[in-house]
């Protein structure tokens, strides 16, 4: 559910850029509906880190999925910054960003949606004492 919010999210933000009239409450909207897709997704990917890794290492693996998720959140940040002070427009940075997300989002469904592949993650047995 959360990938496609992110994409539904995605979509009604560019197309509030790109409208003759810009539109500020679709804009508004597809940032809550992105932002709401972005929260499940990561709720996900913790629960997902939870349930299968070993409970010795579990620190690590969150440590890491956080981490993931500050430099996903930063860099693109960064790349905007870059991007307008190049010179590029905001239409064309926020379509250019949308589009970058959108692959990825697609890329990793196809690897991380369960059925992908034929199997689902499977929880990590704890080593015996």
């Amino acid at each position: 559910a959360g990938m496609a919010l992110m994409l539904l999210g995605l979509a009604a933000t560019v197309t509030a850029v790109w409208l003759p009239n810009p539109s500020l409450a679709l804009f508004v909207i597809g940032g809550a509906v992105t932002g709401a897709g972005g929260g499940a997704i990561f709720k996900g990917a913790v629960e997902t880190v939870v349930r299968i890794s070993p409970p010795e290492s579990r620190a690590e693996a969150l440590a890491g999925v956080y981490l993931a998720g500050f430099v996903g959140l930063s860099l693109p940040i960064v790349g905007a910054g870059v991007s307008l002070a190049g010179g590029v427009s905001p239409r064309v940075t926020i379509l250019t960003f949308a589009i970058a997300v959108a692959i990825g989002i697609v890329a990793s469904a196809t690897r991380l949606l369960p059925g992908a592949h034929g199997r689902t993650p499977q929880p990590a047995v704890a080593k015996a004492a």
